[in-house]
Order: C-alpha cells, then sequence, then structure tokens
C-alpha cells in the first residue's frame, strides 16, 4: 500500500537547479524599472515641461479676453524674450464669424491682442 501523505499537492520538490536565473534576474529588472519610474527627469524635460506649462496659461489669458473663447486658435505660439508669449489667434467675432489672425503677446500675466493700446510697442519689444 502506498503512503497517501506522499500525494499531496503540497509535497516538497526539489528546486529546479535552473530557477537561480529568476531569482536574480527579477530583481534586477523590477529594480531597473523603479529607478526609470522614481528618478528625476532630465532638466531639458523640466525646462520643456515648464514652457509649455506658460504657454498654455497664456493661451488661456487670451482666450479670456474673446467674445467666444471656446473658438480660439492658437497658432505659432511660442516663449520669446524676457519670459512673453507671443503667437497669433483666430477665433469667432461679434457676427459669427472667424475674426482672422491676430497677433498677441502675453507679459506678467496681462494678455494683449492686436489692437488694443501699447500692443505695438510691447509686441516690438518682445517678440
Amino acid at each position: 500500500m502506498e503512503d497517501d501523505y506522499a500525494k499531496t499537492p503540497y509535497e516538497y520538490k526539489e528546486p529546479d537547479q535552473d530557477g537561480w536565473l529568476g531569482c536574480v534576474l527579477v530583481p534586477v529588472v523590477v529594480g531597473l524599472a523603479a529607478y526609470w519610474v522614481f528618478s528625476d527627469p532630465a532638466p531639458e524635460t523640466v525646462a520643456a515641461r515648464d514652457d509649455a506649462r506658460e504657454i498654455l496659461r497664456a493661451e488661456q489669458a487670451v482666450a479670456a479676453r474673446l467674445r467666444d473663447p471656446a473658438s480660439a486658435s492658437f497658432m505659432a505660439t511660442r516663449l520669446a524674450t524676457g519670459g512673453a508669449v507671443c503667437g497669433t489667434v483666430n477665433a469667432r467675432n461679434g457676427f459669427g464669424g472667424m475674426s482672422g489672425n491676430q497677433r498677441f503677446v502675453v507679459q506678467y500675466g496681462v494678455a494683449l491682442i492686436e489692437g488694443d493700446e501699447d500692443f505695438e510697442s510691447v509686441y516690438s519689444a518682445n517678440c
């Protein structure tokens, strides 16, 4: 009669001789993945992200001044000298038609659109 105890699913098995590879490789891969995920990004990446945020804030400031902010279409928006943001915007006017591309500049959080007082002097000095 065979021993029924030896046939249980909890039977001890000798470790695989090739199992050491998994014991070494898995922690190394997990460690590298954790380093990649949690390490600080490169300074260029941080600077580009900050520039993109500044441009987004400027576009929001310009859109807030428009009659129909949701229709605003921005083109050639760029970060210029002195922290100013320059570009062009096209949006719906009071008659429902598109106004055409108008230049804008945002400096210190103040948005000036082509036709505003002091626009030309601020635009020419920064853009």
